[in-house]
Order: structure tokens, then sequence, then C-alpha cells
């Protein structure tokens, strides 16, 4: 990838399509977690056709343009019926393995995850939490 299309991939994650409210909400998820841990500058796409055994998985495609793919397994997220908290730890164990390759630390899986519930409980000490009001409820209801 040159210089040149990373810089037309950095912008807003593009929304291609929604799948039903599950989409809408991974995706006010990324922007917010990416900005809050300084990833704005990655240029980080969302796939919902994961079909794995977890919940998500992180594809760092490109280290040095800075060019990633978050895959979402939405039919987990449908027969789990999964709580606003476990969004928000889902987005952010697979943002920190970008923080990961990016500072090359290394870490085990366990290592991620524990980060990444570290961080989210530090935001939740400093008071800062997420903004839901702008999904629209009857987004959440699925189908």
């Amino acid at each position: 990838m040159s210089i040149e299309s990373k810089a037309d991939a950095i912008r807003p994650l593009k929304r291609r399509h929604t799948v039903d409210g599950i989409s809408t909400k991974i995706y006010v998820l990324m922007d917010k977690w990416i900005v809050r841990l300084g990833l704005a500058h990655w240029a980080i796409k969302v796939r919902f056709d994961y079909s794995g055994d977890g919940y998500a998985e992180m594809v760092c495609e490109d280290p040095e343009y800075e060019v990633a793919t978050i895959w979402v397994n939405v039919r987990r997220c449908r027969r789990e019926l999964w709580t606003e908290a476990q969004y928000d730890s889902i987005i952010l164990h697979e943002l920190v393995h970008i923080i990961n390759r990016i500072y090359g630390c290394d870490l085990e899986e366990i290592q991620v995850d524990s980060l990444g519930q570290g961080i989210f409980q530090v935001f939740a000490q400093l008071g800062i939490e997420l903004d839901w009001s702008d999904i629209p409820v009857k987004e959440w209801n699925l189908p």
C-alpha cells in the first residue's frame, strides 16, 4: 500500500452496510475508542462476517502503513445477547492488539485481555463513560 492510498484510507470508519443494530453499536464504539486510544491515524476496517469460535479477531494487514481489520462474530453477539460492557470489552481487546503491534510488546492473549480490561476500568474510574444515547433504542432490539 502506498502512502497516498493510506492517506485516502484514513477517515472515520466507513459504514458500508448495517447488519442490524449490532453493527451500529460496533461502529459507535470503534469511533470512540479509536480516538481515546490514539489510534485515529490507523486505517481500521470492521467486518461482520467472522465465523471463528471467538467473539472477534484483529488482523494487522500492513503494520508499516497502519492498516488493520477487526472481524466481529455477529452471530455470537445475537446468540449471547451481549451487554454494553461486553461490547466495550471486546472492542477494546481487539484495539489493544493493535497497540501491542505498534509497540512490539509481544503480549500473550491473556495479557491483551487484562490490559483491555484495565483500560476500561481506568476510564470508568475517571468517570469517562461511553455515550450510548446517540444509538436509537430501536437499534438495540435484535432481530
